[in-house]
């Protein structure tokens, strides 16, 4: 009996220990169970931040792959084209290979879109414009136009009518620019000729305004407050500039690219746009540039930018000191140098008049000089330059900086700033 009992508690005790194990088996039958029919993570489970990182190494063709994808990806790549765009304008085309692109594009990101670029043609120009019109019409800031050169299309009508009405399509509109490159007169430019009561800034470049329609435009804008003529022929009177200066009252900002005067120029009895501030100015041909300037635009300008030097004035010091709030002075500069220093004993490039241009200027804060030509020249007078640089002019200390563009022409830049 003993000896049975015994076996009894054996037993009994060997169940209690095998209790836990089945229980241990259960258990980790459950967890694979819970593991094989558990949710997987995916893409679609990342945070937009981590998304935002990933799309920024995408192309552009990608990115509009992956926004048709998923419309989870939305807000993050949206993100992604504020950030690529935040400096640049929006390009669109209406070319063949870039017109299908272009569309996706608007309808994808429009409602982002405030700067647009628009290379086109005629052909299915209408395309385009609709489709900007729909996709971010209501967005749209800046629009600049660039016809294409050699568009050998003739259907001036469709892009009349496309270009009528911008403020209805676009009417948060401020700033407007038209660059055309043919060699003849753009024969819809009177489709521009349209009052758009919030643009600030309108821009032409190449043969587009005549004088008279140029000055049409201006007369139903006289909001603008910057203005960007290409003059057909290279010539205006002075009657033309009296008039712009009485049209536009808040004007800042005027870029007039201009060969010359016609008749003679003749001080005006009050003193000309008194709010103007930027002046840049192309090639002129007169004997006495700044004595002109100042006549029809007075002497009020803060910036002043030139694409030409006077080789007729004595002194080119006193002329510019006589702009007395002048901040920021400029000077494009494409000339035989060696040339300029036989005929002239005075010139802009020796360090004393770069030091008496600075003391009699006592607003000036920087001094730029684009060089176009040849390197060895460059060199010479950037050694003169140095002469300048942190001699204590006017109260503070000058620097020099210089930069390079590759263009056409290797353009060099050479900057005194004040510090």
């Amino acid at each position: 009996m003993p000896r049975k009992t015994r076996n009894s508690n054996n037993q009994r005790g060997r169940g209690k220990e095998n209790i836990p194990e089945q229980l241990n088996v259960d258990s980790e039958s459950e967890q694979l169970n819970k593991l094989k029919t558990s949710k997987k993570t995916t893409i679609l489970d990342v945070n937009d931040d981590c998304l935002v990182e990933i799309f920024m190494h995408l192309d552009g063709i990608d990115i509009l792959n992956v926004a048709v994808a998923h419309k989870r990806f939305g807000n993050a790549l949206d993100r992604v084209f504020i950030r690529r765009r935040l400096h640049n304008p929006s390009i669109v085309s209406n070319s063949k290979k870039q017109l299908k692109l272009s569309l996706n594009v608007l309808e994808q990101f429009g409602h982002l879109i405030t700067s647009v670029t628009v290379f086109y043609k005629l052909h299915k120009f209408d395309v385009l414009m609709q489709a900007m019109v729909k996709y971010c019409g209501e967005t749209i800031t800046e629009l600049h136009f660039r016809q294409d050169k050699d568009d050998s299309n003739t259907d001036y009508w469709k892009a009349r009518q496309q270009l009528l009405n911008l403020s209805t399509k676009f009417p948060k509109l401020k700033s407007l620019a038209f660059q055309y490159k043919k060699s003849i007169d753009c024969p819809y430019s009177d489709a521009f000729i349209q009052p758009i009561p919030t643009l600030t800034a309108f821009r032409v470049y190449g043969l587009i305004f005549s004088h008279e329609d140029a000055l049409k435009f201006i007369t139903v804008n006289g909001q603008l407050e910057l203005l960007g003529l290409s003059v057909p022929d290279g010539y205006i009177t002075q009657s033309f500039i009296t008039k712009i200066d009485s049209s536009l009252p808040n004007l800042q900002t005027l870029k007039l690219n201009i060969v010359e005067i016609e008749g003679t120029v003749e001080y005006p009895s009050t003193p000309p746009f008194i709010n103007l501030r930027e002046l840049f100015f192309g090639s002129l041909k007169t004997t006495d540039t700044f004595a002109t300037l100042r006549k029809l635009f007075g002497t009020e300008i803060e910036r002043f930018e030139l694409s030409v030097m006077d080789y007729f004035i004595a002194n080119f010091v006193e002329n510019i000191s006589q702009y007395k709030k002048l901040s920021v002075f400029t000077l494009h500069l494409s000339l035989d140098i060696n040339a300029f220093l036989h005929r002239f004993d005075v010139s802009i490039f020796s360090s004393t008049t770069l030091r008496e241009l600075i003391l009699r200027n006592k607003q000036l804060t920087k001094l730029k000089i684009y060089w176009y030509g040849a390197d060895e020249n460059f060199d010479i007078y950037r050694k003169k330059f140095r002469d300048v640089v942190n001699e204590n002019l006017n109260g503070a200390r000058w620097c020099m900086e210089e930069k390079e563009y590759i263009m056409q022409l290797i353009v060099k830049e050479i900057s005194f700033v004040k510090k």
